[in-house]
């Protein structure tokens, strides 16, 4: 499976398909009470999904729309859980058998059954358009202006309404 994008979305992608098939807190617990397994066992076996998942990042950094401390969080449990990051590898062509890349001025092609697209997002506001004719005052407000991130979504921070594009204070 390959996820292209290597920021938030993607790695969080990541990492949570490659936790697919890992043991359930349930298991472990009936395996570590009974003495089942070794710890080393139990310690892959916690570690090691049902899928292979390679991210592929263009850019040489990733998750560079996260925070700081959330950042070596994420980092860390991509590498403990086995995802591969391709840092500097652009996707050139998605094919029925994979995905081409470039990376270092080669063109490389990586099989997968799987592809996710994490590749960022862009305003949607087409409807303005639609409505502006029948309607006296538009106002873009939301992702439809730009789009953000979860956190800021449920963050709690005083903003102006002017800021959405209305000229009253919240």
């Amino acid at each position: 499976m390959i996820i292209i994008g290597g920021n938030a979305v993607g790695l969080e992608t990541a990492l949570y398909l490659a936790s697919q098939g890992t043991l359930s807190a349930e298991v472990l617990h009936f395996l570590m009470v009974n003495r089942a397994e070794s710890i080393e066992t139990l310690t892959e076996l916690l570690n090691t999904g049902d899928k292979q998942v390679t991210v592929v990042e263009m850019t040489n950094k990733v998750g560079q729309d996260i925070g700081a401390s959330t950042r070596w969080t994420v980092n860390g449990g991509t590498g403990t859980i086995g995802v591969t990051i391709l840092k500097g590898s652009k996707a050139v062509e998605i094919t029925a058998e994979g995905l081409k890349i470039e990376r270092g001025g080669q063109t490389d092609f990586m099989a997968a059954d799987s592809i996710v697209l994490a590749v960022g997002s862009a305003p949607e506001d087409a409807l303005v358009k639609e409505v502006d004719a029948l309607v006296p005052e538009v106002y873009i407000v939301g992702d439809a202006k730009g789009p953000r991130h979860a956190l800021d979504a449920v963050r709690r921070v005083p903003c102006r309404i002017e800021d959405l594009g209305c000229s009253v204070y919240a």
